[in-house]
């Protein structure tokens, strides 16, 4: 059987070259409409505004702990001093990029001080952590297993480049978690006494 019969329509094929001339010399849209997009950095002020909020309440914790450096540190393992030096570092190169618009590097390095204070944390535990009150106590919990996973995660997200938003939202939840833990602390022993 002879195909050639059948595809008649051999000189008929479209011209790639003019398709794609058409395609970009679009009259339809003027020109003015490009000049009247938004601008980047009122579109990414909420990003921008949310990761340096974070990154301020982790470099004034982190600036607090500096303290402890000036004291006896003979007791303090290696990983408490490195949390102790790196996190006031990491909290200001976050704030830092954030405030110029590098949002995908700004995320890890607050992501980095998730998994430090993760580190700290897990140092800290002298005896090993205790599964039997797992639900009953609840913040070093959340402190040894979700906190890690959520700066891990946005630390991806970030890398990757997408949802920038929720890789903020992700890195911010220990930040504000930890704070809350704090001002409720400092609360109770205003009103109640130490």
């Amino acid at each position: 059987m002879n195909r050639s019969k059948h595809f008649s329509d051999k000189e008929k094929r479209p011209d790639v070259r003019a398709a794609h001339r058409e395609m970009t010399m679009n009259t339809a849209i003027p020109a003015s409409a490009e000049t009247n997009r938004p601008p980047a950095v009122s579109r990414r002020a909420g990003l921008r505004l949310a990761l340096a909020t974070a990154a301020l309440v982790e470099l004034t914790d982190g600036i607090a702990g500096l303290i402890l450096l000036y004291g006896d540190m003979s007791g303090l393992g290696a990983i408490v001093k490195l949390n102790l030096v790196a996190r006031p570092v990491l909290a200001l190169a976050a704030l830092i990029l954030a405030v110029i618009g590098y949002f995908r590097h700004a995320i890890p390095a607050l992501g980095a001080i998730v998994l430090l204070a993760w580190l700290k944390f897990m140092a800290l535990i002298p005896d090993g952590f205790d599964y039997g009150n797992l639900f009953v106590n609840l913040d070093n919990s959340t402190q040894a297993f979700i906190f890690p996973l959520l700066g891990a995660c946005a630390m991806t997200i970030a890398a990757r480049g997408e949802r920038l938003w929720a890789a903020t939202m992700l890195v911010a939840i220990p930040t504000v978690v930890n704070l809350f833990n704090a001002l409720s602390f400092l609360i109770g022993v205003t009103i109640y006494g130490f």
